[in-house]
């Protein structure tokens, strides 16, 4: 017993994925005089209810669900298609990678908008407290006589009014970049692409997150009720064992043994209400359903369900299909670019460049004071210029050798990504078929388990054996029942996790 107690905790500990009562479970403990042939019958529809969902004869093959998104809200008690709903709506990570692909989209246009012209102007209005007098040369101040030289005044600075005004409109367009412009808007594209990609794939996680965690919900709860089961078996186990140490039939070590055993169950029992609140913890912040109950949901164990692809079909899809994959290859077009771009920027080669400017300045606004145009004080200047590195820039060049050691870099974990991802398809299959094969035993063990409890309830109802003896058993019979339970959720979470690998290319036919 106490082995199969340890059991059926490492069960919930290390199978976290995957509800609550199936319809027409018995909860046992309602009452504190719950019948020993209430449990036999609880016990029955459970076992029932395990060859029902774990029928290979009847069991689907794994399909897409869509869409989730629904006309109107959904009401309590949600189901899985509901919580989805509101993950989709709700969820934090996918509104982030929404406002990402905003991001990139304005980052395109930036880049876009480095080949077009740029006009700009300047203007600034200036007041004078004490503006320059204007110099002249007097006539006569160099020669006075026989002829004055010069023979009038010559104004050669007019002097300063007390306003000065500025005004510039400068038109700038690049004309040849060496290609530099182009690479940089090829780069946002990617960019925009990766985003985008990243939301795909947060929005596919989300979703198999919050079906992985209301199907866990399903089998763990199912599990709960087991243990509940047998806490109540353990109950009555334990006034038999009381009676029989007063009796002197039962030693004070055997007593405590069976005192023990009860202990391992309320270990499982509270190890599994501390699993359902995480889950619970978790369901809730995907779907940003605050303080969600299990009370809420209209959840049950999932029926058993195949995948629709051999092994050799579902790697190559992988290939394909992977978001992962897909981010990954984007990343190193990205990286390639980006050595690209470095390398020309390194190389020193100068961008080419026009430039007109129209300015004026003078004490007169224009089109406003007169005479302002008669001041002669505007200018047109058409520039053709050249900017760039032309001996080269270490520091360029540095940047271009890291940008290529990038681009290898991720080149590399790429091709690493692949062959993971093929050895983790791999594994699943293979443990998709060990699962199968201990469920089959745990449906003919169960088989015995059923035949065995019938035979103790027949010598009990005959004074063979005694109730103690046919608790024991059905203990037995109830914590096989909790591990079979448990290999289902575990046969499901490696379901979802092949989908996951296969991404989008799972459904394409």
């Amino acid at each position: 017993m106490k082995k199969r107690i340890i059991l059926l905790i490492g069960s919930i500990l290390f199978f976290p994925l995957f509800s609550i009562d199936r319809e027409g479970s018995v909860n046992i403990i309602e009452t504190e005089n719950t019948s020993l042939q209430e449990i036999i019958e609880a016990y029955e529809k459970k076992a029932s209810g395990f060859y029902e969902i774990s029928d290979f004869l009847s069991a689907d093959l794994l399909s897409k669900k869509e869409p989730y998104l629904k006309k109107g809200l959904p009401q309590e008690p949600y189901n899985e298609d509901d919580l989805i709903y509101f993950a989709l709506v709700q969820n934090t990570g996918i509104h982030i990678t929404q406002q990402a692909i905003k991001t990139s989209e304005a980052d395109l246009e930036s880049a876009k908008a480095q080949r077009w012209p740029t006009l700009s102007t300047t203007i600034s209005a200036s007041y004078i407290a004490n503006p320059a007098d204007p110099i002249a040369v007097k006539a006569g101040s160099i020669m006075d006589s026989p002829m004055p030289i010069p023979p009038e005044d010559i104004v050669i600075y007019e002097g300063m009014e007390n306003s000065l005004y500025n005004f510039a409109l400068k038109f700038e367009q690049p004309i040849y970049t060496w290609g530099k412009i182009n690479l940089g808007i090829a780069l946002a594209q990617k960019a925009l692409s990766l985003s985008y990609k990243q939301n795909e794939k947060t929005r596919d996680e989300t979703i198999l997150h919050v079906r992985a965690l209301f199907q866990s919900l399903g089998y763990v709860n199912e599990i709960l009720s087991v243990l509940e089961m047998q806490k109540k078996l353990g109950e009555r186990l334990l006034v038999h064992a009381s009676e029989n140490r007063q009796a002197g039939f039962l030693t004070e070590s055997e007593y405590l043994s069976i005192k023990i055993r009860l202990k391992e169950i309320d270990i499982a029992l509270a190890t599994s209400k501390e699993q359902i609140g995480s889950l619970l913890s978790d369901l809730s912040r995907y779907t940003g359903i605050a303080n969600l109950d299990i009370s809420q949901l209209d959840c049950k164990p999932s029926k058993i369900v195949f995948l629709p692809w051999a092994q050799k079909e579902a790697e190559e899809k992988s290939i394909k299909g992977n978001t992962d994959l897909q981010i990954g290859l984007l990343a190193s077009e990205i990286r390639k670019q980006e050595a690209e771009l470095a390398k020309k920027q390194a190389s020193g080669l100068p961008d080419i460049g026009l430039q007109i400017e129209l300015s004026y300045g003078g004490s007169r606004f224009p089109f406003l004071e007169t005479d302002w145009f008669g001041q002669d004080d505007w200018q047109a200047t058409i520039s053709l210029g050249l900017q760039g590195v032309f001996i080269g820039n270490k520091a360029l060049k540095a940047d271009y050798i890291k940008a290529v050691s990038e681009a290898m870099k991720t080149e590399k974990q790429l091709q690493e990504g692949k062959e993971i991802l093929s050895a983790h398809i791999r594994e699943s299959y293979l443990s998709l078929s060990l699962l199968e094969t201990k469920i089959e035993y745990y449906q003919l063990k169960q088989a015995v388990n059923n035949r065995e409890l019938l035979d103790k309830k027949t010598q009990m109802d005959m004074g063979i054996i005694s109730e103690a003896d046919f608790i024991e058993t059905m203990i037995l019979s109830l914590g096989d029942l909790a591990e079979a339970y448990a290999l289902l959720a575990e046969h499901q979470s490696k379901v979802l996790t092949v989908e996951m690998l296969l991404g989008k290319e799972a459904w394409n036919p």
